[in-house]
């Protein structure tokens, strides 16, 4: 199936979506093998985000109701996902089990998906093509110049410099192994200091790392 056919599509499952702003078609093995760490990434991300939504929702019973302010109240209260979350997904989605096993069923709107993604500052190619000027969906992003990545600053994007400053700093010889920081030193760092998720986490440290590149192709 190609991707002209998958932009198509109103709807989308969970792992359609991690899988398609990775840069990737959803059928296509050889791609899914060689980037799953990129993609579990995106999913750890999605899935959290999901999971806080619904509870936010079973709270402020916003979720399922039909009337002009639904979206307002979810605007509001930070769900993007007011109009996938039914009210049959709320009712199974009562623990850990029964969510995972809902995940495999949940689809969610193109349009709120896109809306998510807005919401973390990141517009991957396939779900905003026009942002990239008529360029493959699938190609890499180009980088950032100097001037537009101090324009453009999150939290995590702080978090990463300060990983890169503490690691990769003037002790770093790329060519010296021994002068490389484990990935597990990273991670442990990040999640005792700034409390992240072992998803996040391990997203930054994916990028940083020099070997990255091999990382993502199962060589490191």
């Amino acid at each position: 199936m190609s991707l002209e056919l998958w932009q198509k599509r109103h709807e989308l499952t969970i792992e359609e979506v991690v899988i398609l702003a990775a840069g990737g078609e959803p059928r296509n093995e050889t791609f899914l093998e060689s980037n799953i760490e990129k993609i579990s990434a995106i999913k750890g991300k999605l899935v959290e985000d999901l999971k806080k939504q619904i509870k936010e929702a079973r709270i402020l019973e916003v979720a399922y109701r039909e009337d002009n302010f639904v979206e307002e109240d979810c605007v509001k209260s930070g769900i993007v996902f007011f109009g996938c979350l039914s009210e049959y997904y709320l009712s199974i989605c009562n623990d850990e089990l029964l969510f995972d096993i809902a995940l495999q069923s949940i689809k969610l709107n193109v349009g709120e998906v896109k809306a998510w993604f807005v919401s973390i500052d990141w517009k991957p190619k396939f779900f905003f093509p026009d942002d990239f000027n008529g360029e493959d969906a699938t190609s890499a992003a180009e980088p950032a110049t100097e001037e537009q990545s101090i324009k453009h600053q999150t939290r995590l994007m702080n978090i990463m410099l300060e990983v890169i400053n503490r690691y990769y700093g003037e002790t770093f010889e790329p060519e010296n192994k021994d002068s490389h920081t484990s990935k597990e030193v990273i991670v442990d760092w990040l999640k005792e200091k700034h409390a992240l998720s072992k998803n996040r986490a391990d997203a930054i440290e994916l990028v940083i790392n020099p070997r990255g590149d091999n990382y993502l192709e199962g060589k490191r």
